[in-house]
C-alpha cells in the first residue's frame, strides 16, 4: 500500500516538527472510503485525492460501520492508539530523528531539518488492527513492510 510521510516546521525560533502519516485513499475499498469521514488533503496533490490516517486505515470494517456511540467510542480510544504506534514506527524508518513511541503533536528536534514528504510503500495494513495489536510491543518497520529503498521525496 502507498503512504506519504511528511514533516513541516512549526513557525518559532525553536526547531518544531510536525509528522503525519497518510493513506492515498485510491489504496482503500470504496466502502472504507465512504466510512472514513476525516480526509485531508495534506499529503499534497500528487495521489489526486483525499488521505486517510492510519487508525482509520486499520480498523476493522465492523468498527467503520458502527453508528455513533459508547460501544464506538470505546473501540475507537484502543485502535487510535494502535495506529498511533505504528505511525510511530513508520515514520522513524523514514525520518531517524523522530524516535517517540507516539507521534507528538510537535517534535523538538536538536537541529533545524528541512521539510519533507516521502512516497514509499508498506504491506498492506488495511483492516489489520486485531493482528497488529496482538503483536504491537514486538512490531518492527521490517514486519510492516516498509519500503526504504524505493521512497521518494517531493
Amino acid at each position: 500500500m502507498q503512504i506519504v510521510c511528511t514533516r513541516t516546521r512549526s513557525a518559532g525560533a525553536e526547531p518544531l516538527y510536525q509528522y503525519l502519516l497518510l493513506v492515498p485513499f485510491d489504496q482503500l475499498s470504496y466502502e472504507r472510503q465512504d466510512r472514513i469521514h476525516y480526509r485531508t488533503d495534506f499529503g499534497g496533490k500528487r495521489h489526486g485525492g483525499p488521505h486517510a490516517r492510519l487508525p482509520e486505515v486499520i480498523a476493522p470494517i465492523d468498527y467503520l460501520r458502527l453508528p455513533p456511540g459508547l460501544e464506538k467510542h470505546r473501540l475507537g480510544g484502543e485502535i487510535y492508539r494502535v495506529g498511533r504506534r505504528i505511525e510511530a514506527l513508520l515514520v522513524a524508518g523514514l525520518y531517524p530523528e523522530m524516535s517517540d513511541p507516539i507521534l507528538p503533536t510537535l517534535f523538538r528536534a536538536p537541529e533545524e531539518l528541512d521539510d519533507g514528504q516521502i512516497f514509499t510503500r508498506t504491506d498492506d495494513l488495511t483492516g489489520r488492527f486485531v493482528e497488529l495489536a496482538a503483536r504491537l510491543d514486538t512490531l518492527t518497520v521490517a514486519d510492516l513492510g516498509l519500503d526504504r529503498l524505493r521512497k521518494v521525496a517531493a
